[in-house]
């Protein structure tokens, strides 16, 4: 393990990783006490999800409301799956990786590897980094289209969510044409090759941008979101944490793969609302843009194969969502241990924190803005 040290508490919380308390720089076994849901009185309390015929992901919502003003909300994933990972080896792991949720293939693949070459004391050569980066970028713009035409739609904007959809759209056959599989399904090993794929992409870049400053044009718009599911605490991860001003980013505090080569710049703002995750997201596309040009420069052929050993690793990514950490225990080239920290565990807390006092109308901007996904929440056995 040469990232992390176990012991004590150096930096920011990144989360739990099953019984582990991750830190930007050390990992121990403490709890984390969080606040408990508090308690108001309610005239009536109503149950919202996917089988009332309300949002995509298969979580339940307990609202409590006195008619408008939400007092309070609890949530119940139905999708809480466990996940046989324990006993087998690295190659046979990936495709259990990159399915957890196929929408993060990427992140989640390219977390599991660094993990594996930590654990074995080997650097990731130079090229490879470089292609893992684009790899990511790709599937965060992709990510932050979705999520950005899902807030367009309960404004009934279907013009710039359609338009969005369709960009989206493209980026994921370009993936496709360039790397064999929309969304990354059996392209992470340890290899690389030279990309030529900015080209391709940045014919989108003006479009984009004109969506964006079209909707800052529109107050019918922005009024649904300015405001709207507002918090500043610093017990968030990734677009959410950076629209409250803070610079949580795996990509600036944890950059092993080099983002500094890439023209990365980290994108914050600081009302800590809707529009701030918004204009986040938004900024971080154009970025990411920009970054792909820079990295496909660097890439080429490399590849390397894992040998059997044993050891015990913990990196972490910057997923479309925020941190993914993965903690790994190797016993000659077979997985002992594995442990995953999600985005979902700390900004599925923020956001219901954020409704509370909000009407039950905006509710949709708000729990899209923080762009969840109940995938993320999994039981490694």
């Amino acid at each position: 393990m040469r990232y992390y040290s176990y012991g004590g508490r150096s930096g920011r919380l990144i989360g739990k990783a099953g019984d582990l308390t991750i830190y930007a720089r050390t990992y121990n076994y403490d709890d984390i006490n969080h606040e408990n849901e508090k308690s108001t009185d309610f005239s009536f309390n109503f149950s919202y999800g996917p089988l009332t015929g309300g949002i995509p992901e298969p979580f339940r919502f307990d609202i409590n409301t006195s008619g408008e003003k939400i007092n309070y909300i609890k949530y119940y994933n139905y999708k809480i799956r466990n996940i046989k990972l324990k006993g087998i080896n690295i190659k046979d792991a990936i495709p259990y990786i990159e399915r957890i949720n196929g929408n993060f293939a990427a992140s989640y693949t390219i977390c599991f590897l660094s993990s594996v070459m930590d654990a074995l004391e080997i650097e990731i050569p130079y090229e490879l980094k470089m292609y893992y980066i684009i790899e990511m970028e790709l599937e965060r713009i992709r990510n932050h289209l979705y999520v950005l035409a899902r807030m367009c739609e309960p404004a009934g904007f279907n013009v710039p969510a359609n338009m969005l959809m369709h960009i989206k759209e493209r980026f994921s056959r370009i993936i496709d044409i360039t790397f064999g599989h929309r969304y990354f399904f059996g392209v992470n090993q340890l290899k690389s090759k030279r990309l030529d794929i900015y080209k391709m992409i940045n014919v989108y870049k003006n479009e984009i941008n004109d969506i964006y400053l079209n909707l800052l044009n529109s107050r019918l718009f922005t009024d649904r979101l300015q405001d709207n599911g507002r918090i500043l605490d610093d017990d968030m991860t990734g677009p959410a944490a950076r629209a409250a001003g803070y610079k949580y980013d795996s990509r600036y505090d944890f950059d092993i793969f080099y983002y500094n080569d890439t023209g990365y710049e980290i994108k914050t703002d600081d009302s800590g609302d809707a529009m701030s995750r918004f204009n986040v997201r938004f900024n971080e596309i154009l970025n990411s843009i920009d970054i792909i040009e820079n990295a496909e420069n660097k890439t080429g052929d490399s590849c390397y194969n894992i040998l059997d050993g044993s050891g015990t690793g913990l990196t972490r990514v910057e997923s479309p969502s925020g941190d993914v950490a993965f903690y790994l225990e190797l016993s000659n080239g077979v997985i002992k241990d594995l442990k995953i920290h999600t985005a979902l565990e700390r900004n599925m807390k923020s956001f219901l924190k954020s409704s509370t006092g909000t009407i039950f109308t905006d509710f949709h901007f708000n729990f899209e803005s923080f762009g969840l996904w109940a995938a993320d929440e999994v039981n490694i056995i």
